[in-house]
């Protein structure tokens, strides 16, 4: 669903939506427009601030809709680096407390310029101890990813004060060993 809305004093009103006809079962159609007639007339509106931010919309007759937000890497952290990083095709030993011996990533630094050609040669390779948070490694495949880096500025003691988030998958590769 999809349509105008207007907020004023407390109050929030949503303009004619406009949605499928036929694109979901049945179960999922009724639940749609049951939520199309929540919507069609003004309802009071109100924000929890809490962690997870809530909106609380009431209709007339009591009906209550909840929902609740997830805060963002940039809500939390700030304004991101976005990097490349090349990661090999294979992990490699390394060691990471509290396990003596455990298997990292091997990155090495990307650099490309404005219209997207590559600049220079790669970086060295290196153990990447930490995660990259929407990436799932497989062995025997390179890729190239572009990574929103935030930092935090309490980082616990065990962890990098670095968080490292998929942003795009550049380039990809199947590697025959």
């Amino acid at each position: 669903m999809r349509g105008g809305v207007e907020v004023d004093a407390g109050r929030i009103r949503f303009g004619r939506m406009a949605a499928t006809m036929k694109a979901c079962d049945d179960a999922l159609m009724k639940a749609d427009a049951a939520l199309a007639k929540l919507l069609a007339n003004p309802l009071k509106a109100a924000i929890d601030g809490s962690a997870e931010p809530r909106l609380r919309l009431e209709t007339g007759a009591s009906e209550t809709l909840l929902l609740v937000g997830h805060p963002t890497h940039e809500s939390r952290y700030g304004p991101a680096t976005v990097m490349f990083l090349e990661v090999a095709a294979q992990r490699t030993p390394c060691s990471m407390p509290p396990m003596r011996m455990a298997t990292c990533l091997q990155v090495r630094d990307r650099v490309y310029d404005a219209n997207g050609l590559l600049v220079g040669t790669p970086g060295e390779w290196r153990a990447f101890a930490g995660e990259i948070e929407g990436y799932a490694h497989r062995a025997g495949e390179r890729n190239v990813l572009r990574v929103k880096r935030f930092e935090r500025s309490n980082p616990p003691a065990d962890a990098s004060r670095f968080v490292y988030v998929l942003d795009l998958v550049v380039e990809s590769e199947v590697v025959q060993r």
